[in-house]
Parts: structure tokens; C-alpha cells; sequence
């Protein structure tokens, strides 16, 4: 016999197992070799059919929040440069507006080096 408390758990984790199973953004990660402790830490994004990821750098105009990456200060690495991206990049214009955005459809992948 199922009691009621048994019931709400069943519930709770049916509900946490779809909300996980919707999310339109899947990450990855890869740390690359390139020299003697030199490093390139690679974060691929690779997006459900139809969504979009904004870019870090928008037009002076738009109203898209950019996408930021963010390291833990560690004072055994020291980042070389900006985070790169490397994808597609799609200046999509919002003819209602006026306005433009930059993103990336698919699959974009960001780049690091240390």
C-alpha cells in the first residue's frame, strides 16, 4: 500500500527527472595540451534544435544579455587572453525592434588558454 508521504517523493522525483531531461543546453569540457604547461580549456555548448546562445559580444544597441564565463581565481594558473569562441555566428536582426543580436545556433565551443 502506498501512503501518502510515498506518494509525494514518487511525485517530487518524476518532476526533477523531467525539469533535468528539458534542458535545451548541454555542456561539455576538455583540457588540451599545447606545450610544456601551457593549457587550452575547451567548453563546448551544444544547443536542442531551435535554440540560441548569445554571444559575448553584443552590437552597443541590443538588448541580449551576453554570455559570460567565468573562472575561479586560482593563483597556480594564470589565463592567457580572452575566452575565444569558435562556432557559427548568426547576426540576427529584429525587424519589430530594430535591434540586432549575435548568437549561435547548434554548437559553439569557448576557449581558454593558460
Amino acid at each position: 500500500m502506498m501512503t501518502k508521504n510515498s506518494f509525494s517523493i514518487i511525485l517530487g522525483l518524476i518532476f526533477t527527472i523531467t525539469v533535468v531531461g528539458q534542458q535545451p543546453v548541454h555542456w561539455s569540457y576538455e583540457v588540451k595540451k599545447i606545450a610544456i604547461n601551457v593549457f587550452e580549456i575547451h567548453q563546448t555548448t551544444t544547443l536542442d534544435n531551435g535554440w540560441h546562445l548569445y554571444a559575448q559580444h553584443q552590437p552597443k544597441d541590443a538588448i541580449a544579455l551576453p554570455t559570460t564565463i567565468h573562472f575561479t581565481p586560482n593563483p597556480l594558473l594564470v589565463l592567457e587572453g580572452k575566452v575565444k569562441e569558435l562556432g557559427n555566428l548568426v547576426k540576427y536582426k529584429e525587424e519589430k525592434l530594430g535591434i540586432e543580436a549575435y548568437q549561435y545556433g547548434d554548437k559553439v565551443e569557448f576557449v581558454q588558454q593558460n
